[in-house]
């Protein structure tokens, strides 16, 4: 995938707000805010499949569940993985490059990612766009070359 040339969509999106501290499940506007960030992806996505990468952390995976249940229903193939190295640590800096390899290398036309603040904050450097200071469920789209902002309407 070629974000930075036109070829493909990426999305690279925080997890929806949850509960308390820690590794938590999303709170109930959580789920209100991932299910409205799901609805904007779809208006963006290209034809074809949708790969969705997610943290394993529990509040990034329930919003990747949430956007790819939503898009099964809007006649989307989408295959869901939960990434390890997706994790916010001490390391992630480390691994934006790793990330950026990966994107690279992916051969889809629709990728999603839903991970913590700090990747998606300094993710779009990667490929030559400014970085963002993203809420919960918020993020960038990158696509035809452009970087867009995206986020959930709910209030």
């Amino acid at each position: 995938m070629d974000v930075r040339n036109g070829s493909g969509s990426l999305f690279v999106v925080r997890h929806a707000e949850y509960e308390g501290r820690g590794d938590n499940s999303l709170s109930a506007l959580g789920r209100e805010q991932a299910l409205s960030l799901a609805e904007k992806i779809c208006e963006k996505l290209l034809p074809g499949e949708v790969t969705i990468w997610a943290s394993t952390a529990k509040r990034a995976v329930e919003t990747a569940e949430i956007i790819k249940s939503f898009l099964e229903q809007h006649s989307k193939e989408v295959l869901l993985v939960a990434h390890r190295s997706l994790w916010s640590d001490e390391n992630h800096l480390y691994r934006l490059n790793l990330l950026a390899d990966m994107v690279r290398s992916h051969e889809g036309n629709n990728l999603v990612i839903v991970t913590d603040l700090e990747y998606v904050e300094y993710f779009p450097n990667r490929f030559g766009f400014s970085a963002v200071d993203p809420d919960y469920a918020e993020g960038v789209c990158i696509q035809n070359g452009k970087k867009y902002s995206i986020k959930h309407s709910v209030e």
